[in-house]
């Protein structure tokens, strides 16, 4: 911000100020309307002063997939950063965290091991390269591995938060409960605080509906604009077996439009219902109507 002061045509200045604003909302205490907001509006002025400027198209790229589920534009704003600079570290990974998310695993892995030859020894590289594992479906090496990292890096927040979502894939919401709990407490955020305390509170009154604490409370981020989208707590339903409230959130998402890009969720709410027509049936058009991979941008 001083450096934009000084100079109000410093693209790089704005890149940098989209990039801090994205990284403060991944581990500070920051709002996604007010990280993601300050960030498009940074990125994009970057863009206009410097329409060459990668650090500019990774940042749009970020937002695109993570904030507005356009898979699409988020990898070709990849790509083109890449194609102007492909000596990047956090470039190769931030594309190889989305390209698993989608469900491109061959192309993560790639992107990933260019990351690493890029930035040799990076810890937030390597615990997301673990938490890839659980994406593409290999649970046992990826507890094996965050679990080792948790050990070795005990106040790494990320490496909980990738133990809870596995955790809760395979419906251990006790052991999710404890992965949250650290979670929150290493990242002193007030809302993730909230809910692992009701959780909590929850499971030691009543364990067989503690995970309504968590649907209710994402709902309730929905209706305030702090969270968009309804995968999250839909595959929490799914995880923990409850078909009434995963219809509810199926049928929502469906009738106002969502598109769910997260392989790791919508492959494993197809498998866990894979004899149910009713959720195959809204699924089907919440994964959108093609399948997208960097090869086919």
């Amino acid at each position: 911000e001083r450096v934009i002061v000084r100079d109000p045509n410093y693209a790089p200045a704005y890149a940098g100020l989209a990039e801090a604003w994205l990284i403060l909302r991944e581990y500070g205490d920051s709002s996604d309307l007010e990280a993601y907001g300050i960030a498009q509006t940074a990125a994009v002025r970057a863009l206009n002063l410097d329409p060459q400027l990668p650090d500019a198209h990774r940042a749009l790229g970020f937002i695109h997939y993570w904030r507005e589920n356009d898979r699409r534009r988020a990898i070709a704003s990849f790509q083109q950063a890449l194609k102007l600079n492909d000596s990047d570290a956090l470039t190769h990974f931030w594309y190889a965290n989305i390209l698993s998310d989608i469900g491109d695993h061959r192309a993560a892995r790639k992107a990933y091991d260019r990351a690493r030859a890029l930035s040799p020894g990076s810890q937030t590289i390597e615990v997301e390269a673990a938490c890839a594992e659980w994406q593409a479906g290999n649970d046992d090496l990826a507890l094996t591995q965050l679990s080792a990292l948790a050990a070795r890096f005990p106040k790494d927040a990320t490496i909980h938060n990738c133990l809870a979502w596995l955790h809760m894939s395979r419906g251990d919401l006790p052991a999710f409960a404890k992965a949250f709990t650290t979670n929150a407490n290493l990242r002193g955020e007030p809302g993730l605080l909230r809910m692992a305390e009701l959780l909590n509170a929850s499971l030691a009154s009543d364990p067989a509906k503690a995970h309504i604490i968590l649907l209710d409370e994402m709902q309730r981020q929905i209706a305030l604009g702090e969270r968009r989208g309804r995968e999250t707590p839909a595959f929490y339903a799914s995880s923990m077996g409850d078909r009434q409230r995963l219809i509810g959130l199926m049928t929502k998402a469906r009738n106002i439009g969502e598109i769910w890009n997260s392989w790791s969720i919508t492959s494993r709410i197809a498998a866990r219902w894979r004899d149910d027509a009713e959720v195959q049936a809204l699924l089907k058009p919440l994964r959108g109507p093609d399948p997208v991979t960097a090869a086919s941008i």
